[in-house]
């Protein structure tokens, strides 16, 4: 049996949470490829997979990791060129799915191998949590010239979002790694037509390593050689390359200048990077973690920062840490879920351009003395009440056995 996973490359929040899956899939005995692009495959072949580097889009960013409209519309990928190279993925797709001939295909959020997978009569299987997406321009003070971009853009976005949300429909079964209502996160882009409705599953967060798999938060503390009379502030720093290293730098400056009180560590999320850790001023820095040490550090945790992925928010809930969050400026889908954290109490959002000492200390201490322990336990109770792993191989493995 095989299985061909096509994950989004953008950041590695997709490829993390297709990687247990792959894991548990080869402990079934199924032979596992993957196919996504970006730093997601240097993450891979770390691992070990066999890997296919495919053509994927992305936008632009500008210094300071802002989406920017204009130059992804006039420069790159710019409007014929995005056509030209979604022409160019679904012939990698093609190719590579016709050869690899896998008995299911399995996408993390991309077009191009559920329209193949369809055209070849091969099942697949797709799991996002943006069945509507998005875009957003957060700051107001921009140019006419960027204004008239991302209304065109927004004008253009509109009218694909119906022929995705078509191709989201081709597949024959759609998860969604969130939890249902009222407790969804990624709740403003989760309005699935009704159409589509019976083919769609909440399955829960995919966490490898659960709470209590782990031992209790002083023994973990003293391994990983933290104070235990401090506040343990973890920065699991995520996202594309040029977001990161914008926030990362940002963080450590203003780390420095932090109380005594506070202990602070950062993991850069650099898949190149190796998981030596340092002490840089008053900074503990991983430039890359291992799974369980990340976990662990989660467990010993009192409050996660971080940007405002999907992936972040969950595992922060499913180890009941308050978190806050720094969403990627005109990035939607961050924004839309850093305001429901807000609007659910178990969190802060803090705007990049806002962000200062000041802001971070008093989102932290809030957090700390007005920390809403019901709502999150309500939200851990709920979440372990799900086994997405488990239901994501069972029902492959259902479908496979179907054919």
């Amino acid at each position: 049996m095989k299985v061909y996973i096509a994950s989004c490359g953008i950041g590695l929040g997709h490829v993390t949470r297709c990687e247990p899956i792959a894991r548990a899939l080869k402990n079934h005995g199924v032979n596992v490829a993957f196919s996504t692009c970006f730093e997601a495959v240097d993450y891979l072949t770390k691992m070990g997979y066999k890997v296919f580097k495919t053509i994927q889009m992305s936008y632009v960013t500008n210094e300071s990791g802002a989406v920017d409209y204009k130059a992804s519309l006039a420069h790159y990928p710019g409007f014929f060129q995005a056509i030209k190279l979604s022409l160019k993925e679904l012939i990698f797709e093609f190719k590579r799915i016709k050869s690899y001939h896998p008995n299911l295909v399995f996408s993390d959020s991309r077009l191009a191998p559920i329209l193949i997978a369809k055209a070849l009569k091969i099942p697949s299987i797709l799991m996002l949590n943006q069945f509507k997406i998005n875009i957003a321009n957060p700051n107001l003070k921009n140019s006419l010239i960027e204004k008239i971009s991302f209304n065109f853009m927004n004008f253009l976005w509109g009218i694909s979002n119906s022929v995705i949300e078509g191709i989201w429909g081709l597949s024959n079964q759609i998860l969604i790694p969130d939890l249902p209502y009222p407790y969804t996160i990624s709740f403003k882009n989760l309005i699935i037509p009704k159409i589509f409705k019976k083919k769609v599953k909440f399955i829960g967060p995919i966490i490898p390593i659960k709470y209590n798999d782990l031992p209790e938060e002083k023994v973990i503390k003293k391994e990983l050689n933290l104070n235990d009379s401090k506040i343990i502030v973890y920065a699991a720093i995520s996202g594309p390359k040029k977001e990161r290293i914008f926030l990362i730098k940002r963080l450590m400056d203003i780390f420095q200048d932090f109380p005594e009180k506070y202990e602070i560590i950062i993991s850069k999320g650099n898949p190149k990077g190796n998981f030596c850790l340092k002490k840089i001023g008053k900074v503990k820095v991983y430039e890359w973690i291992d799974e369980e040490t990340q976990f662990k550090l989660f467990k010993a945790s009192d409050v996660i920062i971080g940007r405002a992925g999907h992936g972040i928010i969950m595992k922060a809930l499913a180890y009941k840490k308050p978190i806050i969050t720094i969403p990627i400026p005109g990035q939607a889908e961050q924004y839309g879920n850093a305001e429901r954290i807000e609007h659910l109490k178990i969190g802060k959002m803090i705007a990049q351009e806002n962000l200062t000492k000041e802001t971070l200390l008093n989102a932290i201490e809030n957090l700390l003395n007005f920390k809403n322990e019901k709502k999150l336990n309500e939200f851990f109770k709920v979440l372990n009440s799900f086994n997405a792993i488990e239901s994501t191989i069972n029902l492959i493995l259902e479908i496979i056995n179907q054919q």
